[in-house]
C-alpha cells in the first residue's frame, strides 16, 4: 500500500535550496495544474541529457497527468521534471515517473511536491567548483576568490585573505571583476564562461570557521550588456542542473 505524503496546509510555502520555493499541498499543485492545462501554457519536459520542446498537459486525474509526447521523446528514462512559467511568468517545475507511453501521450504520476523561484529581483544560483573571481580595489589586486554563487546583480566568494578588506571604511567600491564561471563539473569539455564587470561594491563580509575564507557579498553594477551576459549565464546554468538533477 502506497502512503502519500500528507498534504499541507492550503497555500503554503516553504524555503527549500538554490534560491527555490517548495510547496507539497494538493490545494496550490492541483489548482496550478488545473490553470495549465485550460490555459494551455507550454511546459517543457528534462531527463538527464534531455530537454524538449514546447508541449502541454492534456489530462489531469486525482492520480496521474497526461502529457502531449514530444516528437523527439527518446523513451530512455522514466523519471522527468516538468518545467513552465506560472501566471507571474515565475518558473516552477515538478519530478513525476512515466508510468506509460503510448505513440501520442505520456502519462505520469501526480506530482507531490512542487518547487517556483523565490520572486526576487535576481535569481541567485550555486556555480561550479572551480569557478573564481579577481577585482581590484584602491589599486590593489584581489586574485583568485572563489565564486561560491551568482545572480545578474551580485554574487558570494570567499578569499583567502587574514582581514576584512572593507571593514569600517566608508569606501566599499571594487572595479575590474573578472568573472570566470565553469560548467557543470563532470563535464569537463563544458567551456567556462568569461565575464567582466567594471563596478561593484562590498556589502557584507565575515570569515567562515569551516573553510578559512573572508566571504564576501559582492553586489555587481553592470551596464547594459554586462547584465545580459550574466542573465544569460544564469539562465544556462539553471537550465544544466534542471538537466542534470533527473536521474533515471
Amino acid at each position: 500500500m502506497i502512503h502519500r505524503k500528507q498534504p499541507e496546509a492550503a497555500g503554503t510555502w516553504r524555503q527549500g535550496e538554490g534560491g527555490y520555493e517548495i510547496t507539497s499541498s494538493l490545494e496550490i499543485i492541483s489548482g496550478t495544474l488545473a490553470r495549465l492545462k485550460e490555459k494551455r501554457s507550454f511546459i517543457a519536459l528534462f531527463h538527464q541529457g534531455y530537454q524538449s520542446g514546447n508541449t502541454m498537459l492534456i489530462g489531469i486525474d486525482s492520480t496521474s497527468l497526461l502529457i502531449d509526447k514530444p516528437i523527439d521523446w527518446p523513451g530512455i528514462s522514466q523519471k522527468i521534471r516538468v518545467v513552465f512559467k506560472d501566471e507571474s511568468n515565475v518558473r516552477n517545475h515538478f519530478t513525476v515517473q512515466v508510468v506509460n507511453a503510448t505513440e501520442d501521450t505520456l502519462k505520469t504520476e501526480f506530482p507531490t511536491e512542487l518547487f517556483r523561484l523565490q520572486r526576487r529581483k535576481h535569481f541567485r544560483i550555486a556555480v561550479p567548483r572551480g569557478s573564481h573571481a579577481s577585482f581590484y580595489r584602491k589599486g590593489a589586486l584581489f586574485a583568485d576568490a572563489s565564486v561560491i554563487n551568482i545572480s545578474a546583480g551580485g554574487m558570494l566568494l570567499g578569499l583567502k585573505e587574514n582581514n576584512p578588506i572593507v571593514g569600517a571604511s566608508p569606501d566599499d567600491s571594487i572595479k575590474d571583476i573578472a568573472i570566470r564561471l565553469g560548467g557543470i563539473a563532470e563535464e569537463s569539455a563544458e567551456k567556462s564562461d568569461s565575464i567582466i564587470v567594471y563596478r561593484g561594491r562590498i556589502v557584507r563580509e565575515y570569515f567562515d570557521g569551516q573553510t578559512g575564507k573572508l566571504m564576501l557579498g559582492i553586489e555587481l553594477i553592470p551596464q547594459k550588456s554586462e547584465e545580459k551576459e550574466l542573465f544569460e549565464y544564469v539562465r544556462k546554468r539553471e537550465l544544466e542542473i534542471l538537466r542534470k538533477g533527473v536521474k533515471k
